[in-house]
């Protein structure tokens, strides 16, 4: 594939550290997905199919990575584009997207409509958001700076917690009462998330990722 733009996603900085699950390769460049042309295939019909398209791609398992000129990809990891869509939004596509349909999967799965999420300026937990707003779910979301809560409540969010504010763990047992979340997504962790998982109720599943 020749690579158009690739995205820098936490997974990819986590993964030049040498913090991902996934082994580097000496040679082998990083970056998990972009997008591109794609400019050889393989003999398979589907992938054969994909030649001189422009795709968004994921390389997980090719360990041949984004951040180069020309990147290797599984043809079942290739998405077609359509010509109105930018590449700044298909070298994105893949990671984040597909990440919040399967944690907002979780939430629906629990059956209640309210659920809490730490990071919640993170692309990820607008992107989980965006989903709650459309099927009528509520979500609860933390942040550090008061200037993040009002897009994040244009997402999507019902309730957006200053964990920086004075009334902060008050104003945040009050909302777990009101709203009976048993969904945590946690990103961070630590004594924050801890006081979030006290204060649900019994019951209550606490999800870490990153």
């Amino acid at each position: 594939i020749k690579v158009s733009l690739a995205a820098i996603n936490p997974s990819d900085v986590a993964f030049i550290k040498g913090q991902y699950g996934q082994p580097r390769v000496k040679g082998q460049p990083a970056g998990f997905e972009g997008v591109g042309s794609v400019a050889a295939t393989g003999g398979e019909p589907y992938a054969a199919g994909l030649a001189g398209k422009r795709v968004a791609f994921a390389t997980g398992l090719s360990n041949w990575g984004a951040w180069a000129d020309y990147a290797v990809a599984e043809a079942a990891s290739c998405i077609p584009l359509l010509d109105t869509v930018r590449d700044e939004d298909a070298a994105a596509m893949i990671v984040n997207p597909l990440t919040a349909l399967a944690m907002f999967d979780i939430v629906k799965q629990d059956g209640e409509k309210a659920f809490i999420m730490t990071a919640g300026a993170s692309q990820l937990c607008k992107l989980i958001a965006g989903l709650a707003k459309e099927e009528g779910y509520r979500p609860i979301v933390t942040v550090r700076r008061d200037e993040q809560i009002p897009l994040l409540k244009e997402v999507g969010a019902t309730h957006v917690l200053n964990e920086k504010a004075a009334d902060f763990e008050a104003t945040l047992i009050e909302v777990i009462k009101a709203e009976q979340p048993r969904i945590f997504l946690d990103a961070v962790t630590g004594p924050l998330a801890s006081a979030i998982f006290n204060a649900m109720p019994k019951r209550s599943r606490w999800i870490v990722y990153g």
